[in-house]
C-alpha cells in the first residue's frame, strides 16, 4: 500500500481554494437589478426597437435609427455574464445589413441628397465585417446565425457576392434569406457567386428577380416571397427550384385603398398580377404536379375579378389560407368598404377546397392600415 503524503483536510482544502479561483474567473453572476428580471420581459424591452420585417416590401436603405437595436444588443451583451447568455445569441441571430449611419429620416425624402453620400460602400462594407466576425474571428458565433437581411448594392458587388455566397454555407441553424435592392446588373454576379452552392436548412425566401439564383441554392425552401413584385417569372422559378413550397407572395402593394373601385380580380393586361396570368399557362394537373403543397398564397393585388380568382386559386388543392395586403393611402379613414366583398369572395374560394390534411381550419387574412385580421372559414 502506497503511503499517504497529504493528509485528506490538506485535498479538500486545495479542492476548494481551486473552485474559489474557478469562480474569481468566471465573475459572479449578477442577479439584481436588470439582469434578475425574466428572459420573457428582457426580450420583450428590446422588441420595441425598430428592426426590418420579413418579408418587406420596401426595397431601399433604411435610416440609421434601424441601427440601435443590435447596438443595444451588443452593450447589453457585455455587461455582465447573466445578461450575456441572454442577450449574445440574440445579437447574432440576424445579420442585418440594410442600414446606413449617413441617413437620417429626412434623407429618406430626399433622394438627390442620399445619392450623394457612400451608403453603398458603407453596406458593403458592413456586411464583410459582420461575416469576418462569425465566419473567421469567432466561429462559434455562426450558430448563433438565423435570419440573413441584406440590402445589396452594386459596389464591388462581384467580390461581395462571392464571400456572402461561402458564409451563408457556413451558418448551421440559418433557416431565413431576405435579400432587398434593385441592381438589375447585380445578376450576373449573384448568379456565378451562388452556383454550387446549397443551403439545405433554410426554409424562408425573400429575393428580388435579380437574385433568384438564390432559390437555386434553397430547395427545400417552404415560404417564397417575391421582392420585386409581380414579375411574371418568379413563379417560374420557383416551380423549377423549390418544389415543396407552402407559401407564396410578393406581389406589388396597393398603393391606395381607393384603386380598387369594385372589381379585385380583373383579367385586364397590366391589372391581373402578373404571376397569376402566367400560372395560367399552364394546365391544370401540371400545376398541381408542380405545387402540391401550397397552403397559403399572399394577394397584393390591386384588382380582383371573382370570375376569375376561382378558376385560378383552385389549381392550388392544398390552399387553405388566402392573405391580402392592402396599404390604404393617408387620405382613407377606417377599413375600405370593399374588403367585405374580398373576404367573401376568398371564403367561397376555400370552402371548394378539400379539407387540410393537417386538420388546421381555412382562413383569409387580410392586412390594412387596421392591422391583420383573420376570418375562418366554416
Amino acid at each position: 500500500m502506497a503511503p499517504r503524503l497529504r493528509s485528506r483536510k490538506g485535498q479538500v482544502r486545495d479542492q476548494d481554494l481551486a473552485h474559489h479561483q474557478a469562480q474569481l474567473r468566471a465573475g459572479v453572476a449578477n442577479t439584481t437589478g436588470l439582469p434578475a428580471l425574466p428572459t420573457e420581459l428582457l426580450l420583450e424591452i428590446v422588441s420595441y426597437f425598430p428592426s426590418v420585417p420579413v418579408p418587406t416590401s420596401r426595397a431601399k436603405i433604411y435610416p440609421k435609427s434601424y441601427l440601435e437595436r443590435v447596438m443595444v444588443l451588443q452593450m447589453l451583451s457585455q455587461m455582465c455574464r447573466s445578461l450575456r447568455s441572454v442577450f449574445l445569441p440574440l445579437t447574432w441571430q440576424r445579420l442585418d445589413v440594410c442600414a446606413s449611419p449617413r441617413v437620417d429620416d429626412s434623407l429618406m425624402r430626399d433622394w438627390r441628397r442620399l445619392d450623394k453620400l457612400p451608403w453603398k460602400k458603407d453596406l458593403a462594407t458592413e456586411l464583410i465585417r459582420q461575416l469576418e466576425i462569425v465566419t473567421i474571428r469567432d466561429p462559434t458565433l455562426a450558430p448563433y446565425v438565423k435570419i440573413v437581411n441584406v440590402l445589396l448594392t452594386d459596389f464591388c458587388s462581384d467580390t461581395v457576392m462571392v464571400e456572402f455566397a461561402r458564409c451563408l454555407g457556413l451558418f448551421p441553424n440559418l433557416h431565413t434569406i431576405q435579400i432587398l435592392g434593385g441592381g438589375s446588373n447585380q445578376e450576373k454576379d449573384v448568379t456565378k457567386a451562388f452556383k454550387g452552392q446549397m443551403f439545405s436548412t433554410v426554409r424562408t425566401v425573400v429575393v428580388p428577380n435579380f437574385a433568384h439564383a438564390i432559390m437555386r441554392a434553397c430547395p427545400h425552401a417552404k415560404s417564397i416571397t417575391s421582392a420585386s413584385g409581380p414579375y411574371k417569372f418568379m413563379f417560374n422559378y420557383v416551380i423549377k427550384y423549390c418544389p415543396d413550397v407552402e407559401e407564396l407572395g410578393g406581389f406589388a402593394d396597393v398603393d391606395d385603398a381607393r384603386d380598387f373601385k369594385g372589381r379585385f380580380f380583373e383579367s385586364e393586361v397590366f391589372v391581373l398580377p402578373y404571376s397569376l396570368r402566367f400560372l395560367m399557362s399552364y394546365p391544370h394537373s401540371e400545376m398541381r404536379k408542380h405545387l402540391p403543397k401550397t397552403r397559403v398564397i399572399v394577394l397584393s393585388a390591386s384588382k380582383i375579378d371573382p370570375n376569375h380568382i376561382l378558376k385560378e386559386l383552385a389549381q392550388f388543392r392544398a390552399l387553405q389560407c388566402i392573405q391580402i395586403n392592402v396599404a390604404s393611402g393617408p387620405r382613407e379613414r377606417g377599413a375600405h368598404p370593399l374588403t367585405g366583398a374580398f373576404i367573401k369572395q376568398a371564403q367561397e374560394v376555400l370552402r371548394g377546397m378539400p379539407k387540410p390534411d393537417n386538420g388546421e381550419p381555412k382562413y383569409v387574412v387580410v392586412v390594412d392600415k387596421n392591422g391583420k385580421r383573420r376570418f375562418l372559414v366554416e
